[in-house]
This record gives C-alpha cells, sequence and structure tokens, in this order.
C-alpha cells in the first residue's frame, strides 16, 4: 500500500494524499507536519509533498524535517519541495524601485506595503516574500532556500536530487526540487 503525504496541505486538499495541517479543517490529520512525521514508521512513505510549507520552519525544525524525512521514506520512494528562490528574491529586491511606503494591511492580498504585486517595486510583495504575509498565525517565513543549499542538504542526509526546476508562482519565481531515497 501506498503512503502519500501532503504536509502542510493548507487549502490545497489532494486526493490519494494523507493531508496534514495543523489549522485547516480540510486536513485528514490536524496536527504538526513535525510531529506526524516523527510519529510515522521507518520506511513507510511513498512520497511527501511539501509545497511552500519549508520557509515557515525554523532551523530546528529544518533539521527535524530532513532527517524524519529520509528516515520515513521507502528506498525509491520520493519528496517533493517547492518553495521560493532566495536568490532570485534578494537580487530582485536590490535592484527594485524604491517606491512610496504604506503600512502593511493584513489580510489585503493586493496591497503588500501600497506596491501591490509589482516585482519592480521595493515595497511590495516583494518584502511579504522575505518574511512571509503574516496574515495567519503560521505565516511567517522563517528559512530560505536556493539551488546551493538543496543540493547541500541532499549530500548531508544522503538523497538524490532528481530533479530541480525553477517555476513561477503567481510573480514569485520559486525551485521545485525531487529527491529520491535511494537505499537504507
Amino acid at each position: 500500500m501506498e503512503i502519500r503525504l501532503n504536509l502542510g496541505c493548507g487549502n490545497d486538499y489532494k486526493e490519494g494524499y494523507t493531508n496534514v495541517d495543523l489549522d485547516s479543517p480540510l486536513a485528514d490529520k490536524r496536527c504538526g507536519l513535525l510531529w506526524f512525521m516523527k510519529s510515522s514508521s521507518d520506511n513507510s512513505v511513498t512520497e511527501v509533498l511539501a509545497d511552500h510549507v519549508l520557509e515557515h520552519l525554523t532551523f530546528e525544525e529544518e533539521k527535524e524535517f530532513f532527517t524524519n524525512l529520509k528516515r520515513i521514506l521507502i528506498p525509491g520512494g520520493s519528496a517533493i519541495i517547492k518553495v521560493p528562490d532566495f536568490q532570485w528574491l534578494c537580487e530582485t529586491f536590490l535592484y527594485a524601485e524604491e517606491n512610496d511606503y504604506k503600512f502593511y494591511t493584513t489580510g489585503s492580498n493586493d496591497d503588500f506595503f501600497g506596491g501591490g504585486y509589482d516585482a519592480d517595486k521595493r515595497w511590495s510583495f516583494l518584502m511579504a516574500t522575505f518574511f512571509g504575509h503574516q496574515d495567519g498565525k503560521h505565516q511567517l517565513h522563517k528559512n530560505a532556500y536556493t539551488v546551493g543549499k538543496f543540493r547541500a542538504i541532499g549530500e548531508l542526509i544522503d538523497l538524490r536530487i532528481k530533479s530541480m526546476t525553477p517555476y513561477a508562482r503567481g510573480k514569485t519565481k520559486c525551485i521545485r526540487v525531487v529527491y529520491v531515497k535511494d537505499h537504507e
């Protein structure tokens, strides 16, 4: 029997997965993803999906996530991880226009400090991508990822990178990495 996990599912419920989220009413398991991973058996999970979740983990939680990921995946199992591309974000912010600043309005997805979704303006969704939208209690960004960091993590925990591709999520450039556990 295949076990597929959608960790930190939020409102993105996926059929055929165990959808795990601390707050989402759509989740099959309403608990923290790290608690769920720790309580999962060794070599029991076929696939893990973590779609824009890892940037919300602290440095210690990141280590716990990847250690448990390696432990729970079956040999041949995979993990699909999507996050904002922090290198793109930093470069874009540095060269963005210094525009008028307004205080952030909670729940306003089109305001973002007065700059809206414009990636050419410094005070826009760029800032919300750095620090999270912060319109919910788990919406802070506490971590960041680049292509190089994903390579280093794969080497640290002995997971092979099957693919690593850039993609756009709205105006944000992101990274999609697929890790595979080749052996025990």
